[in-house]
C-alpha cells in the first residue's frame, strides 16, 4: 500500500496531529517516535485507527484518551489485529467540514458554465460525505449555502466571496467510488468511520454525528470498485455537453503511485474533449508546508484553473486565497 510520507513516520505524524488540534494522538506519536515499540508498524494513522476501533467495540482503551501506557499495552496485545488492518489499507476518512471547502469549486464550475447542471463524481469517497451538498447547508462568515432540501446547517470558517455563494447552482446527481465504501446505515460502517476520526474538540465529533444522520436520511450513491479501474467509465457515462461533470479528488490521488497518477491524469484529459469536465482537488501548498493543502478548481475542457483556498487536512482552518474579479482577471471566474 502506498502512503503519504507523514503517515509512515511517528515523528512526522506527531507534528501533523499537533497542528490539527489532536493533542492526544500527537503525544502518543511523539512517545512512540522517541521510544519505538518493537514490531509496531510505522503507519500511525492505521495503527491508531485499529486501536480506536477496538476501543469503540469495548476491547481496548481509547487512544484518544491520552493514556500512553494503555495504548502501548493494547498495541502489543492487538498486534495481529493491527497487522490485519494495515494489510487491508486505509479507508480514506473525509470529515464533513471538507465539504465546506469543496463547495466553492462546485459554485465556480456552475459559474464557468452559466449555471448548467452539475454531475458530481467523488474519487475515494469513503462514506460519501462530499456527495451531500444538496442535503447539507453551510453558514460561512460571508453568507450561506442553503439548498432547499437541506437536513442540517453546518458552520464553516472559510470566507467565501458572497457573490460566489449567490451563484445559481443545480446539483443533478452525485456518485462516489471507493474500493470499500462505508454505508452509514450499517452500524459496523459507522464504527469503522468513527475509528478514523482524529479526536479533538467536541464539535468535531458532533459534526460527524450530525453528518451521519444526514447520510442516513438521504444515502449517497456509492459504487464499490477500484478507482483506477472504474473511474474512467463512470465519468465518461456522465459527460454531456449540456451539463458539467465535476470530479472531486480531495486526497485520493495522494496515495497512488506516480505512474497511476499519470494514468488517471491522462484519462481525465482524454475525457475532457467530450464535454465540460471540472476537477476539484487538493494539493501541497506553495511553501510545501506539511499539514496544509491548497484547494483548486481545474476546468479541463476549457483549460483554466483557480487556486481558491488553503486549508488543513480536516478543513477546520481554511484561508480564502483568490481575489474577486475587481482585483483579478474576470476570465478566471467566468
Amino acid at each position: 500500500m502506498v502512503v503519504a510520507p507523514w503517515m509512515a513516520s511517528w515523528a512526522l505524524s506527531a507534528q501533523i496531529f499537533g497542528s490539527h488540534n489532536t493533542p492526544t494522538y500527537a503525544a502518543i506519536s511523539t512517545d512512540l517516535a522517541e521510544r519505538p515499540e518493537p514490531g509496531l508498524p510505522e503507519q500511525p494513522v492505521l495503527v491508531l485507527a485499529a486501536l480506536r476501533k477496538a476501543s469503540l467495540e469495548g476491547r481496548a482503551t481509547d487512544p484518544g484518551s491520552g493514556d500512553i501506557p494503555a495504548t502501548r499495552a493494547d498495541a502489543r496485545r492487538l498486534s495481529e489485529e493491527i497487522d490485519a488492518a494495515i494489510d487491508v489499507g486505509l479507508i480514506q476518512y473525509t470529515h464533513p467540514t471538507r465539504l465546506g471547502d469543496i463547495l466553492p469549486g462546485l459554485l465556480l464550475a456552475s459559474r464557468w458554465y452559466d449555471g448548467r447542471p452539475l454531475r458530481v463524481v467523488d474519487l475515494g469517497t469513503s462514506s460519501g460525505m462530499l456527495l451531500l451538498a444538496a442535503s447539507m447547508a453551510f453558514r460561512f462568515p460571508t453568507g450561506d449555502w442553503s439548498p432547499p432540501d437541506a437536513f442540517d446547517v453546518f458552520e464553516h470558517p472559510l470566507a467565501v466571496p458572497r457573490a460566489l455563494l449567490d451563484t445559481p447552482t443545480t446539483l443533478e446527481s452525485a456518485v462516489g467510488i471507493d474500493l470499500r465504501p462505508l454505508d452509514v446505515r450499517n452500524p459496523d460502517a459507522i464504527t469503522l468511520l468513527r475509528s478514523y476520526e482524529w479526536p479533538g474538540p467536541s464539535e468535531r465529533s458532533e459534526q460527524l454525528t450530525r453528518a451521519i444522520r444526514v447520510a442516513q436520511q438521504r444515502p449517497p450513491h456509492l459504487i464499490t470498485g477500484d478507482v483506477q479501474e472504474v473511474a474512467h467509465d463512470v465519468i465518461r457515462d456522465r459527460i454531456d455537453k449540456e451539463v458539467v461533470t465535476v470530479v472531486i479528488d480531495s486526497a485520493f490521488s495522494h496515495y497512488m503511485l506516480m505512474a497511476a497518477q499519470v494514468r488517471l491524469g491522462n484519462s481525465m484529459d482524454g475525457l475532457a474533449g467530450h464535454g465540460p469536465l471540472v476537477l476539484i482537488t487538493r494539493g501541497m501548498n506553495a511553501n510545501r508546508e506539511m499539514g496544509r493543502a491548497t484547494v483548486r478548481a481545474i476546468d479541463l475542457h476549457r483549460k483554466r484553473r483557480l487556486v481558491y483556498a488553503e486549508t488543513d487536512y480536516i478543513g477546520e482552518s481554511p484561508e480564502w486565497l483568490a481575489p474577486w474579479p475587481s482585483e483579478a482577471a474576470t476570465s478566471r471566474w467566468t
